[in-house]
């Protein structure tokens, strides 16, 4: 990339919303556009947990005329290139890249966006590469580069899920997770998976809510697998325990509660609090 370039769209981030915009663009029959990405093609994807997968299942539909759920080009399906129905982070990642490749998407690697102003009718943008102007700027960086760090005080005394590599190098026997949407049911059932106690805090008991909208309700993969987990009790759901503090004595953790209860841990916290 020259320090100069001028394009007519720069498309921020190379996951599935970038690389999925550059195909219509392409389609579209733009070709002056560029995807900037800071480190690799589904970089975010790659940082997933080993053990985390798609809730959203993959079947390779297309001989019936229908897209495979999580692709995000006509005539792919991320199931028929993984021969798994639920993905990993790494497999979906494989999947953007072939994508990108197959298609030759102008993506740009390693390019970390420092700054970006908009002059009369155009966007400059600073880049760790150099400099350059585009039309129209379209914004696909996505959330899970971004933690919720701070939901609460204490909060930095907890590991947030999306910052651990896999389940199995947590040492202990007990654990207390904190947030009981997708992250933290991901957390809890893998953790039982390994042998491992589990006690679920949330305001509102998640696990609980029926609705078919799965930014609202768990999804029937989760359930199912949270049932299975249930059964060997090894999990402990508690509801109604939005965690108001957490504070370290020594090598153990206390977690208060808005209602004023405690749960201590010996073990440090899970934070699934989500993502800015």
């Amino acid at each position: 990339m020259s320090k100069q370039d001028v394009f007519d769209v720069a498309i921020i981030g190379a996951g599935a919303a970038g690389i999925g915009v550059g195909l219509v663009l392409q389609r579209l029959g733009i070709e002056n556009f560029v995807i900037l990405e800071r480190t690799q093609i589904g970089a975010s994807f790659e940082k997933w947990p080993k053990e985390m997968r798609f809730i959203s299942p993959s079947f390779n539909s297309n001989p019936f005329g229908l897209m495979d759920l999580n692709a995000i080009a006509l005539q792919t399906s991320p199931a028929y290139s993984t021969d798994t129905e639920h993905l990993s982070g790494a497999q979906y990642a494989e999947y953007l890249r072939g994508v990108a490749q197959h298609w030759q998407l102008p993506v740009e690697t390693e390019v970390d966006v420092q700054d970006m102003r908009r002059e009369s009718a155009a966007f400059h943008i600073k880049t760790s590469n150099g400099e350059m102007t585009s039309c129209f700027v379209i914004w696909a960086a996505g959330e899970f580069q971004y933690p919720k760090l701070k939901p609460f005080a204490g909060a930095e005394l907890c590991m947030h899920n999306s910052l651990i590599k896999t389940w199995a190098s947590l040492k202990g026997k007990a654990f207390v997770v904190i947030g009981g949407y997708e992250s933290g049911m991901d957390a809890a059932i893998n953790l039982a998976a390994l042998g491992k106690q589990v006690r679920v805090l949330d305001g509102m008991g998640k696990w609980e809510y029926d609705d078919a909208d799965p930014s609202i309700a768990l999804s029937p993969y989760t359930k199912g697998r949270l049932r299975e987990a249930l059964q060997t009790g090894r999990v402990e759901l508690i509801k109604d325990a939005r965690v108001q503090r957490v504070e370290k004595n020594g090598r153990r953790w206390a977690i208060c509660t808005e209602a004023g209860e405690w749960h201590e841990s010996n073990t440090q916290p899970v934070l699934a609090s989500g993502f800015l």
